[in-house]
């Protein structure tokens, strides 16, 4: 980080303990991506592929939308800015909006170069972990904006800058 002075949050490669890779590293979510996901990994496969990345995204530094919150390394500066995270999400969500944040005003970068070793839990699959996960995915679309699919917000965006 003190090399790359415009890079205000540094995402790593996140793997399990048996060193296979966790693909977190997703696009910025439309409300289709999300329940997507709910459904399991068998519907719109090819869908959940591009929102996690598994073609492009995990041998290369890239600018990312959406960075995972079980390691994130951050500028104090950038999170001070930011007032910290946003209070209205207790748990799910925290990390994409602050990624959303940071990238508003600055850089968020996943960079393979570093790795931690994640011991992965799934609490969204009890009906607790879900009801909270759909809480805070309300909150979030309700701040940013809700985009069902990723093409109608290329079209949005298209027509905001024409």
């Amino acid at each position: 980080m003190d090399e790359n002075l415009d890079v205000d949050l540094l995402s790593p490669l996140v793997l399990f303990p048996n060193g296979m890779i966790q693909h977190l590293t997703r696009s910025e979510p439309t409300v289709f991506d999300l329940a997507n996901r709910f459904l399991g990994p068998n519907w719109f496969r090819r869908s959940q592929e591009n929102f996690m990345h598994l073609q492009d995204g995990y041998d290369h530094e890239q600018v990312i939308n959406n960075a995972t919150g079980s390691f994130m390394f951050l500028r104090l500066s950038t999170l001070k800015n930011l007032g910290g995270f946003d209070e209205r999400y207790f748990l799910y969500m925290e990390d994409t909006d602050l990624t959303k944040s940071i990238n508003a005003q600055g850089k968020a970068l996943f960079s393979p170069k570093f790795e931690v070793i994640h011991e992965w839990q799934r609490s969204n699959h009890s009906l607790g972990g879900a009801k909270l996960m759909i809480i805070s995915m309300y909150r979030y679309f309700d701040k940013w904006g809700w985009r069902f699919f990723l093409k109608f917000k290329i079209i949005t965006d298209m027509l905001i800058t024409w």
